[in-house]
């Protein structure tokens, strides 16, 4: 593959998404830069429910409401099963968007590239605004 600024008969991830002229370049350019805030949106929400989590397991820590709950002096230290559920569902649905992502950037093309790279950079200006936020470059 070689990197391309085609605008004509451009495939994106599915055979229906062919871009066949400058306005759906374009479209498909707000679309992608669209997803890739959402993606950004995502890792925050992560972020925030892992925060929250935390934050919910050490006020029953230092309550002893662990302790209580669990009949035992041994505090779980772990989030229940409904809460881990809605991890992994917001874990899967990040993985999807990255790899859709990926995939959009493996068609080579400078302006869909471009678009994704925008739309991370606007999402993470809007979401990532606490100092010292990770940053891992993967998956993007």
């Amino acid at each position: 593959m070689l990197f391309n600024w085609d605008s004509e008969n451009v495939c994106v991830i599915f055979d229906w998404w062919r871009i066949n002229g400058a306005g759906l370049m374009v479209a498909s350019c707000i679309i992608i830069i669209l997803l890739s805030i959402a993606y950004e949106g995502l890792r925050e929400v992560a972020r925030r429910y892992d925060a929250k989590l935390l934050k919910e397991m050490r006020f029953r820590r230092s309550a002893g409401l662990d302790e209580l709950e669990s009949g035992e002096g041994q505090a779980p230290h772990k989030a229940s099963k409904e809460e881990e559920l809605w991890r992994s569902l917001i874990y899967a649905l990040q993985v999807a968007v990255a790899f859709l992502l990926m995939l959009v950037f493996m068609t080579y093309n400078v302006y869909l590239m471009l678009a994704t790279v925008v739309g991370a950079g606007i999402g993470h200006f809007f979401f990532a605004r606490r100092a010292g936020a990770e940053r891992p470059l993967s998956c993007h």
